[in-house]
């Protein structure tokens, strides 16, 4: 993957998941090593991110922005209760601003359908509350959310769900 990023000269953004770190690499310190390391060996003057996707673990996160990650995604998909959403982005964003390094910081607040690395996601009107309620109430409700959490800070994107899947869509899929 950085091979091809060097034979287009571009950036790249590297994204793993803390499970696959700990179980193919044994830790973040391990991790960010191998990249740096190939990006040296491929003589990479492009930049490089190392992205770590889907995590919930305040702890993993300092871990691997200590280790050398620079870019994280705060899953809030798990937490069904806004104000709780919100308590938890403000610790984490509190952190990102203490580090006084350039993180990039996304954050997901809506549960996926779908497989995304090694993560299943139960479908967001079973899920997360929004049970009876149409596409377009989710869609609504997604965005007064996005609304409310932008104030608390301009140094994070957000990844939400407006009715959208990862990975391969089933064949009667219909937006």
């Amino acid at each position: 993957m950085l091979s091809a990023a060097k034979e287009v000269d571009s950036p790249i953004i590297v994204a793993v998941t803390s499970h696959i770190v700990f179980s193919r690499f044994g830790d973040f310190e391990t991790f960010v090593a191998c990249v740096l390391l190939n990006k040296r060996t491929l003589k990479i003057k492009s930049p490089v991110a190392i992205h770590l996707d889907h995590e919930t673990d305040f702890a993993r996160i300092i871990q691997a922005v200590n280790s050398g990650f620079n870019s994280v995604m705060l899953d809030l998909s798990q937490i069904s209760i806004f104000e709780e959403k919100v308590s938890y982005l403000k610790k984490v964003v509190e952190f990102v601003k203490e580090t006084k390094k350039e993180i990039f910081l996304e954050v997901e607040f809506e549960k996926f359908t779908g497989k995304d690395a090694d993560y299943y996601y139960q479908e967001v009107t079973k899920s997360s509350g929004y049970s009876g309620f149409s596409k377009e109430k989710i869609a609504n409700q997604s965005f007064r959310e996005a609304e409310e959490l932008s104030k608390l800070s301009d140094k994070f994107a957000f990844a939400l769900n407006m009715n959208n899947i990862h990975g391969i869509y089933p064949r009667d899929w219909r937006v």
